[in-house]
């Protein structure tokens, strides 16, 4: 199975994910923008996530899901 290609690039993921004893975040995402061809699909926004939480995304078919989650992740620019 061919592996996904990373794109480079800046991310806002500014904390590694790591277990965080003392509460800390594990990650936090502030103010993100992403897109497609220079095309913004989101904007604004703001993750912080916790040892032992539990994050869901939702929204409508083409809100922003997938290019949310592409962008944490670095297989989008």
């Amino acid at each position: 199975m061919p592996q996904p290609k990373t794109l480079g690039g800046e991310s806002n993921l500014e904390t590694p994910v790591e277990t965080q004893a003392d509460g800390a975040p594990l990650f936090r995402i502030s103010d993100l923008s992403a897109g497609y061809d220079k095309k913004v699909v989101v904007e604004g926004v703001d993750l912080e996530v916790r040892a032992g939480d539990v994050v869901a995304l939702i929204g409508p078919n083409g809100s922003g899901k997938s290019t949310i989650l592409k962008t944490i992740t670095r297989h989008l620019a």
